[in-house]
């Protein structure tokens, strides 16, 4: 199932009023506002916040080289490493976060059609993995999580906000892994899905 609804300009205008590199007091609740959602799944402005600037943060060092400056807002640069030469590295980052929050969504209505659900195991594996992170913020002088996530990610990306986006990301995970086990593609469905997606067959890597 496709996303409903994608309202980026509206996550532009807030990205442009809160930077990764300048603290300053919270003056929107990025969770107040729908980003993006299905039907029984959705993504807050705090959520987009996380896996936008994740992508940020593993990519950023080589960037660099792209003319990628950590010192400046996303939406005030342009990227260097696309062919449109106009679009900033916001809508450069913008446009990954979109595609892997497709993938979720898309496989968690799948697991919800199906009926999956995470298991026990797998919720209080999650459980644990954020009581360290928030006993690890604590150790290396930060307040709680909230203060390390805010300082990593964004201001707005809490707790809350990272254990949301990883159930979600994991539900997906789970499902995608059950899937590709039972799962034989017929060659209609190949030939389906190359009619229907034609932009991810239609390249050309010249080294």
């Amino acid at each position: 199932k496709r996303i409903i609804a994608f309202i980026l300009a509206s996550v532009m205008m807030l990205f442009t009023l809160i930077s990764c590199d300048e603290k300053k007091e919270k003056e929107i609740d990025l969770s107040s506002f729908i980003v993006a959602k299905t039907e029984h799944y959705e993504i807050d402005g705090a959520m987009y916040a996380f896996f936008l600037y994740d992508f940020v943060g593993q990519y950023a060092e080589t960037l660099m080289y792209y003319g990628y400056d950590p010192t400046l807002r996303l939406s005030e640069q342009t990227s260097k490493c696309t062919v449109d030469e106009e679009k900033t590295w916001f809508e450069f980052f913008a446009e990954m976060a979109d595609a892997q929050i497709d993938r979720y969504l898309s496989a968690c209505e799948a697991a919800y059609d199906a009926g999956v659900e995470l298991k026990e195991e797998e919720l209080a594996e999650i459980k644990n993995y954020v009581a360290e992170l928030e006993a690890d913020a604590v150790k290396n002088g930060y307040k709680n999580l909230d203060e390390l996530l805010s300082e990593y990610y964004i201001e707005g990306v809490t707790k809350e906000t990272f254990e949301k986006c990883v159930l979600l990301q994991q539900l997906s995970y789970s499902y995608m892994n059950d899937y590709s086990t039972t799962f034989e593609p017929t060659d209609e469905d190949l030939a389906k899905y190359r009619d229907e997606h034609p932009e991810q067959f239609l390249m050309i890597n010249v080294l």
